[in-house]
Parts: C-alpha cells; structure tokens; sequence
C-alpha cells in the first residue's frame, strides 16, 4: 500500500526552477532570478517550502520541484508509518561518531550518539529500509544514490547528500533541513541521485523544510 501511494502523489507534481549547465559556466534560473557562477567559485542557493512533501527532478538542463497539497491520510502520517515497520525489523547499531563506512548497505540503523556520520561508497550506492540518527551532520557520499524508504535525523546539524571528491559533476551537494514539529525522523528519502552526470530522479523528500544545492563551474578543456 505504501509503494502505490507514492505512484500517486507523483502524479501531482508541479513545474519550478530551472538549471542550466554548460561546459564554461553555470546558470541558475530560480524564481525567474538569474544566478551566474564565475571562475571556479562554489555557488549555493536554496529555498524553503511549507509542504511536507516535494519532488526533485533533474533531467539534462533542467531541473523541476514538485509539491504536494494536503492529503487524507497525511503523507507524514503514511511515512510514519512505514518508519515505525522499518524500526521494528532492525537491530541499532550505537556508538559516539559514525566516520565513514563503505560497504552495501541495506536494511541498518545506525546511531551516532555524540557526533555525526559520514556513510560512503565508490560506486552506486543503494540504501533500503534504513534508519541513520546523529548529533551533528550526516553526509551521504557515492557517484550515484539510490534511496528507498530511507530516514534520516540530525539532532542539530544537517543531512547532506555529496558528491565524491572525484566525480567530474557540476552539481556538488544536496542539503535538506528538516521541518519543524515532532516525529522520529527529519525526511524521508527515496528515489535516484547521480553526481557524475548530474541526475536526479524522482527524489522524493518528506519532512524537509529547506533545501540547499551547491554547485559549480566546470573547468573548460
């Protein structure tokens, strides 16, 4: 029943910003503004939204966010859901700070008790019915991520999903803020995101007040 729901709320989704990139430079189109990174400067932009739920899609040049109006049940309510089932089928894993691991992985829950996480992986990097929790900041680092039913909590930092140092990519980082009111966990992520060649496909986010993307320029040849 979960999985229908989310075929869906995807067919409700909303055209939004633009992005552009070419070979020299990187042109974002948000909002109807146009921001331009030069020389090999990082460029971040953001926006935030009231909905608890969105769509990320990023497909060649450009990129679209989808919401949601409010559903019955609520789509909280249903990814609430689907968290306490996950929970309930795994064993925690706790300890002060996570600092890397880079190995497959499925079906974990892991708990940073003093710091953060930093989970990663050289290749494509699949993540199934788990659960990360942390203090501080958890990063998600692999050429391509591939999310389904996944939840994420930072007690006070954030959560970001980065390219590797390696990947060519223009598109470097995607930082999710969680919302504000009380549940088990700050989002919820499932769907596609591929750094090398910039991609993102059907992510969907629930939970996630504010989001931020860094990218930038391309060296030319």
């Amino acid at each position: 029943m979960f999985y229908r729901a989310w075929i869906f709320l995807s067919i409700c989704l909303l055209t939004a910003p633009s992005l552009i990139a070419t070979q020299g430079d990187l042109l974002v189109v948000f909002n109807d503004q146009a921001i331009n990174s030069t020389g090999n400067r990082t460029s971040h932009f953001s926006f935030e939204v009231d909905a608890d739920h969105m769509v990320l899609n990023l497909d060649g040049k450009k990129a679209t966010c989808g919401f949601l109006p409010p559903l019955n049940p609520p789509i909280l309510a249903v990814a609430r859901d689907c968290h306490n089932y996950v929970e309930s089928r795994l064993v925690k894993k706790s300890q002060p700070a996570i600092q890397s691991l880079t190995y497959p992985f499925q079906w974990h829950y892991l708990e940073a008790t003093q710091e953060g996480m930093h989970v990663s992986h050289d290749a494509s990097f699949f993540m199934r019915e788990n659960i990360f929790c942390a203090q501080k900041d958890i990063i998600v680092s692999a050429p391509t991520l591939i999310f389904e039913s996944t939840f994420f909590t930072s007690r006070t930092g954030t959560i970001t999903l980065e390219a590797p140092d390696t990947s060519p990519g223009w598109m470097r980082a995607i930082t999710f803020e969680g919302g504000p009111g009380a549940r088990d966990f700050d989002i919820m992520l499932q769907g596609v995101v591929t750094f090398d060649t910039p991609k993102i496909e059907a992510l969907h986010v629930l939970g996630a007040h504010k989001v931020t993307l860094t990218v930038q320029r391309l060296e030319t040849s």
